[in-house]
């Protein structure tokens, strides 16, 4: 009878001692993995996705096209498109999303130019032909650095119309809570960097077994972009619209409702239609927005 007690505690004991060593094995890899994607700023890779392939203006833009380039806080050059136009009406400065450069917006903005206005499009560090690399507080720093273009060239802040799609939303947001301009435009733009991990990782993976490690890499990212637009939309005085459709799957829509409840007396227009990268849909209201806003 002993020998068999013993023998069932040996056997507890190697179990025991397996199933330590199993998740000690396990706490190792997890934190394994945390080094891994944050020393080699995985989460960076996966934010930021820029080209630097130019695109080629619609035809009758083409001849009001203008491009410069301006220094920001690094002295890093970076590249700003201008479409020309009437100069007694207020200057749009348009940042765009976290992909691409700026003239693949060139159609976004077009609607503005056949009417005449004076569209600057500009591409943060890193992205297009601009120098560098990007970073959140950096792409903070080149917004500046574009307004600070503008005023040098006499287009004072309560002449400039600030117009951020996406991530240039988050980004406007930042530099519009700390200044007064003539107005601002957050189109398509997410509540916080850490929301959008929670949205991203809480969808269906519909059987995409790849989605799993997806997720598990995203949770263990320790997150340095937070872009946090829900802690600065309160602060923006300007005159502010935010622009969202109910059909956009990258940014949910009910982040915009979120953001206006932050700010009420932000203007708001929710689209039945439209994704987050189409272009159309947003027009008619921005359009009015700006229209008022030059009287």
């Amino acid at each position: 009878m002993n020998d068999k007690k013993v023998n069932k505690n040996n056997k507890n004991t190697i179990w025991i001692d397996i199933c330590t060593k199993s998740v000690g094995l396990l706490l190792v890899l997890l934190a394994a993995a945390v080094l891994i994607l944050n020393v080699f700023q995985i989460e960076k890779l996966v934010m930021y996705k820029p080209t630097d392939d130019y695109k080629a203006p619609p035809i009758e833009m083409k001849d009001k096209l203008e491009l410069s380039e301006f220094l920001n806080n690094k002295q890093q050059h970076l590249k700003m498109f201008h479409i020309k136009g009437n100069k007694k009406v207020p200057v749009i400065l348009f940042a765009h999303g976290n992909s691409w450069n700026a003239t693949h917006f060139f159609k976004k903005v077009n609607f503005l130019a056949e009417k005449d206005y004076n569209v600057y499009l500009f591409d943060y560090r890193g992205f297009g032909k601009s120098e560098g690399k990007p970073n959140e507080k950096g792409l903070y720093k080149d917004l500046e650095a574009a307004v600070k273009n503008l005023e040098d060239l006499g287009i004072t802040k309560n002449n400039i119309i600030l117009w951020g799609h996406s991530l240039g939303g988050a980004i406007v947001a930042d530099i519009a809570s700390r200044s007064n301009f003539k107005g601002v435009i957050l189109e398509g733009t997410f509540t916080s960097m850490d929301d959008m991990r929670k949205f991203v990782t809480s969808q269906p993976i519909n059987g995409k077994g790849f989605l799993v490690f997806r997720n598990i890499a995203y949770n263990l990212m320790i997150l340095t972009q937070r872009y946090d637009t829900k802690s600065k939309i309160g602060k923006i005085t300007s005159p502010l619209l935010i622009v969202h459709s109910e059909e956009d799957e990258t940014v949910p829509c009910f982040m915009a409702k979120e953001l206006r409840k932050l700010n009420p007396k932000a203007k708001v227009f929710i689209s039945k239609n439209g994704k987050h990268s189409e272009v159309g849909w947003q027009n008619d209201e921005i359009f009015i927005f700006i229209k008022n806003l030059s009287k």
